[in-house]
Parts: structure tokens; sequence; C-alpha cells
């Protein structure tokens, strides 16, 4: 797998946290998935998630009819509905372990986010 550091280099990672967003009924995506994504080089036009991001969305009180929640998030590329992929601590730092970076900081920040810092050995 590429990675785009330089050797030593240090790269920091903003990433929502999956149970402070709307993605909060969703399970965590495996590192697996997201490697076969990266292997397929899977783009911004995959719907692999819809239902799911459906199912978990029906749950919440919203504003749109289910056919509209649907409908939209068929067009995701255009009205950006719904993540691919769902992080939280222990994903987010094992997935840059996966690919060659050494951890050096997990670190959750609200309301939102988790933060890594990570070196390229």
């Amino acid at each position: 797998m590429a990675t785009y550091c330089k050797d030593r280099g240090h790269l920091v990672i903003v990433l929502p946290h999956y149970l402070r967003t709307f993605d909060h009924r969703r399970v965590p995506t495996t590192i697996r998935h997201m490697l076969e994504d990266y292997e397929r080089n899977t783009d911004e036009n995959d719907l692999t998630h819809v239902d799911e991001v459906y199912e978990a969305s029906r749950l919440d009180k919203r504003e749109r009819s289910d056919e509209e929640t649907r409908s939209l998030l068929l067009n995701n590329f255009n009205h950006r509905m719904m993540h691919h992929h769902v992080f939280n601590e222990v994903n987010s730092k094992e997935l840059l372990e996966a690919i060659g970076f050494k951890v050096l900081a997990t670190e959750t920040q609200l309301p939102v986010h988790i933060i890594l810092v990570a070196q390229k050995p």
C-alpha cells in the first residue's frame, strides 16, 4: 500500500467519532473492509452502505420521509449524506498500524473528533 509521507515523517489525522455523529447507530467499519475498498479503488460513488445507513437513520427523528432519505442516500455523491466508513479510536489506530505507521497519540476532542498523530518508520 502506497503512503504519501516521507520516512520518519509525521501524519495528523482528524476523523469524526461515530458515536458523536449521525452514525451513532452504526457499527465501526472493520479494517479489512477499509483495506478491501482501497485495493478495489472504491470511490465516492460507492453505494455499499446505503441500506445500513438508511436503517440506522430510520430510528432517529428526521424532517424527511423514508422515501426522501433513501433517495438522497442513493444520490450520495451530490448530497454527501453518508459516511462510507465509521470510525472510533480503536479502528482508526489499527488502520494506521495496518498500513505501516506507528501511532504516537490518539485523543478524542469533543464534540466529535478523533485526532491521531502517527509516524512513518
